[in-house]
């Protein structure tokens, strides 16, 4: 089964706090999430559960919405992704309050255009090791994000994966230098930034 593309964008045709989505929870022969599926749809406090069935997920499925929920004291509550889900879109947790990089599935080696852009919570990030791309825009507008540990695994990073990243003060990168030269040589950054490449050649 399916969540067709733009099926609730801006929450039409169901009931909740100022008609918004407060719970959310799948049947387990869910397949896949379309595109712009729940955009501007959930509201505060809000409960996700992605099923194990999950195997696609569309472009910015939940875009300004509200990432999978907040306990009652006001914290996230992180829900990963499942594993089986290997289709996967652009802007994933685009404009959602997350923390942290969240669990990715093992099949994922690119963070894609726009995945965590405008996660104005996101402080401090860790890409996960098996990352070898990082799409364009990718971290784009985390106006608080201050530091991110990039893995020696990648390979090529789009040259504004961390535009208007207006707080960032370090990145730390497994790889050495002479990677790192190759891979961002004209990546933008916010002047000042440190660059610690932590493998010696």
């Amino acid at each position: 089964t399916t969540v067709a593309d733009n099926a609730f964008w801006g929450n039409a045709g169901t009931t909740g706090i100022n008609g918004h989505i407060v719970s959310l929870e799948f049947s387990n022969t869910l397949q896949s999430i379309g595109s712009h599926a729940f955009r501007l749809s959930l509201e505060e406090p809000t409960t996700v559960v992605l099923p194990e069935s999950l195997t696609s997920l569309g472009d910015w499925p939940f875009e300004y919405g509200y990432y999978y929920g907040f306990t009652n004291d006001g914290n996230v509550v992180m829900i990963d992704v499942p594993e089986g889900v290997t289709a996967y879109g652009s802007g994933i947790y685009h404009g959602l309050p997350i923390t942290e990089i969240p669990q990715m599935p093992s099949s994922w080696t690119k963070i894609t255009d726009s995945m965590f852009a405008n996660c104005a919570s996101l402080e401090q990030a860790v890409v996960p090791s098996q990352i070898t791309e990082i799409g364009s825009y990718a971290f784009g507008e985390c106006q608080n994000l201050r530091t991110i540990e990039l893995p020696g695994t990648l390979q090529s990073i789009a040259d504004d994966a961390f535009a208007r990243c207006i707080s960032l003060q370090t990145i730390n990168f497994g790889g050495t230098q002479k990677q790192w030269l190759s891979i961002a040589g004209a990546l933008q950054l916010p002047e000042g930034v440190e660059v610690n490449c932590i493998s010696i050649p």
